[in-house]
């Protein structure tokens, strides 16, 4: 009995760490983010989103 109530502190320990864990292991893309965002926009980029735009709305 007493080795049960042991065995299921363990594994509610491990799932509330799991749990209050996993978020900070998230990765996140912010290692190659500007600081800035940039205030040119080429103009090929500019013609996919009017592309894009002229799509979406028909």
């Amino acid at each position: 009995m007493k080795n049960t109530i042991i065995v299921i502190m363990v594994v509610v320990a491990a799932t509330a760490g799991a749990f209050f864990i996993a978020p900070m292991l998230k990765p996140s893309n912010n290692a190659f983010a500007p600081d800035s965002p940039s205030p040119q926009v080429s103009k090929r980029l500019k013609g996919i989103f009017k592309g894009m735009g002229e799509g979406f709305s028909k």
